[in-house]
């Protein structure tokens, strides 16, 4: 039942492949946000490993996450809408 995602990868966002391969299977409807859990982890648009996600640029996931609930409330799910959001934010 989640409206979406937000993913705390290490370092640049890097997780496995096998990941990788689960994450592209989820419903297309879902956004998914690529975060780090390091302090000083950046994700860019350009990095991220799964084709459909959205970087959450220098936010860290808990960041990330109340910026994709302020998002969903406002029926923001377009993938070119959030990369635009967390590119502002």
């Amino acid at each position: 039942g989640a409206k979406g995602l937000v993913i705390a990868g290490a370092g640049a966002g890097e997780f496995s492949e096998k990941f990788i391969n689960s994450l592209n299977k989820v419903n297309e409807n879902i956004p998914i946000i690529i975060s780090s859990r390091i302090d000083s982890g950046v994700i860019t648009q350009n990095s991220v490993l799964v084709k459909r996600a959205v970087a959450a640029n220098d936010l860290p996931p808990h960041k990330a996450a109340i910026l994709l609930r302020l998002a969903l409330t406002k029926n923001i799910t377009a993938q070119d809408k959030l990369i635009e959001l967390y590119k502002t934010y």
